[in-house]
C-alpha cells in the first residue's frame, strides 16, 4: 500500500506532519474515502466558485487544508489559495522552506498560483529530509569543491522556480544573498525579477554597495518600496523611474533621492542620523514629492539634546506642511518641554 502522504501530494509542506500526513483530526480512512468520492449533489459543492472563495477568506490555513482534502473539486478551488501568499519569514515556515522549494520545483504549475513571496532565495539547509541530509554529508566529504557544487545546485533550483513565478506581485528575499549585483551566479534570477510586474518590493542589501537602479527601473508599476539596508546605491535612477510609487520606507538619504518627482504619500524613515542640522537639504528634497506626503514617521537615534529634536520638528513643519499623520520616535531621552510644546504630535522616546 502506498504511503499516506501520496494521497496528499499538493498540501503545502508546513501543513504536513513528519510522516507526511497532513495535520488534522479527521480519520485517514474518512479522508481518503471522501477525497476520491466527492458528493456531487452537495449544495456546498454546487455554490458558485466566487462564493466559495469568499468563504475561504474566513478560514485559517489548517481548515483550508482540511477542506482541500475532502474531494478533488475542493482541491482545485483551495489549492491556488494556499499557495497564493507564501510568507516564510519566521518559525517553522522559514525552517521548512526548503521543502516548499522542492515542491515548487517538482510541480511548476503551483508556481503560477503565487502572488506574494516573503522568504529566502536559498532555504536554510539545517532542516532537511533524508535525501537532503545525504547530499549535505557528501558535500562535506568532498570539501570545498563539493560544498560549492551543492550550493550551486540549490541556487539553480531557486532560479528555476522564480523564472516561472511570473505572477508574483509582492516580493521580499529575506536572506541577504547578493542576487542583484552578483551577475555571474544570479544573472538569470535578476532578469526573472525584472520581468515580474511587482506592486510591492522589499530589498535587503548586505555587504558591499549594490546598485539597484536597473532593478527599480524595470518596475514601473511599483507602489510600495522598502530598502532595509543603507548600502543600496541609487546612481542612475532618473525622474521617469517609479512613476507610481506611493509608499517608501528607507533611510533619509535614500528618500531624498527617490521621493522628488514621485507621488509618495506615505514615508517611513528608518535609522535616521542624530545630527539632523546637516540634513536640511535632504528635507528640501522630500518637499518635492508630487503626492504630497501625508503620512510620515521617523526615528532619531541618541540625540544629544532637545534642540536636535526641536529642530527636526521645525524642518518637518517647514518642508512637509501637508502631513496629516506624524510619528517621531526618539531613541534616547526627551524632555517634558518638547512633549508639552508639541502635544498635537505623536512623540515617543525609548
Amino acid at each position: 500500500m502506498s504511503s499516506a502522504s501520496s494521497f496528499f501530494p499538493n498540501v503545502p509542506p508546513w501543513s504536513r506532519t513528519k510522516t507526511g500526513i497532513p495535520s488534522s483530526t479527521i480519520p485517514l480512512s474518512s479522508v481518503v474515502t471522501h477525497y476520491f468520492n466527492p458528493q456531487k449533489d452537495s449544495r456546498f459543492v454546487n455554490l458558485p466558485e466566487e462564493v466559495l472563495l469568499a468563504i475561504l477568506e474566513f478560514l485559517d490555513e489548517s481548515r483550508k487544508t482540511g477542506l482541500l482534502r475532502t474531494c478533488k473539486y475542493f482541491q482545485s478551488v483551495v489549492e491556488p489559495v494556499l499557495y497564493r501568499h507564501l510568507i516564510l519569514t519566521e518559525g517553522q515556515r522559514y525552517v521548512r522552506s526548503g521543502l516548499l522549494h522542492r515542491t515548487l520545483d517538482s510541480r511548476p504549475d503551483f508556481i503560477l498560483y503565487v502572488r506574494t513571496y516573503h522568504g529566502p532565495v536559498i532555504p536554510p539547509h539545517y532542516y532537511a529530509d533524508s535525501s537532503q541530509r545525504s547530499a549535505i554529508e557528501r558535500a562535506k566529504v568532498l570539501g570545498r569543491r563539493g560544498w560549492t557544487s551543492y550550493e550551486s545546485g540549490r541556487a539553480a533550483m531557486a532560479t528555476r522556480i522564480f523564472e516561472k513565478a511570473v505572477n508574483i506581485q509582492d516580493l521580499f528575499f529575506i536572506d541577504g544573498h547578493d542576487w542583484i549585483d552578483e551577475k555571474v551566479r544570479w544573472s538569470r534570477l535578476f532578469d526573472a525579477v525584472c520581468r515580474m510586474k511587482l506592486d510591492r518590493l522589499a530589498l535587503q542589501i548586505q555587504g558591499r554597495p549594490t546598485y539597484v537602479a536597473p532593478l527599480l527601473r524595470a518596475q514601473p508599476g511599483l507602489t510600495h518600496l522598502h530598502i532595509l539596508q543603507g548600502s543600496a546605491r541609487l546612481g542612475g535612477l532618473v525622474e521617469s523611474d517609479l512613476p507610481m510609487l506611493r509608499s517608501l520606507r528607507s533611510t533619509l538619504h535614500h528618500a531624498s533621492v527617490i521621493v522628488p518627482g514621485r507621488p509618495v504619500e506615505d514615508l517611513q524613515l528608518v535609522r535616521a542620523l542624530a545630527e539632523q542640522r546637516q540634513d536640511e537639504c535632504w528635507f528640501k528634497q522630500l518637499a518635492q514629492s508630487t503626492g504630497p506626503i501625508k503620512r510620515f514617521s521617523m526615528a532619531l537615534h541618541n540625540p544629544t539634546d532637545d534642540d536636535l529634536v526641536q529642530e527636526t520638528i521645525r524642518m518637518i513643519a517647514r518642508y512637509l506642511p501637508s502631513i496629516e499623520h506624524l510619528r517621531l520616535k526618539v531613541g534616547g531621552r526627551m524632555s517634558a518641554a518638547i512633549v508639552s510644546g508639541n502635544s498635537n504630535l505623536d512623540l515617543s522616546s525609548s
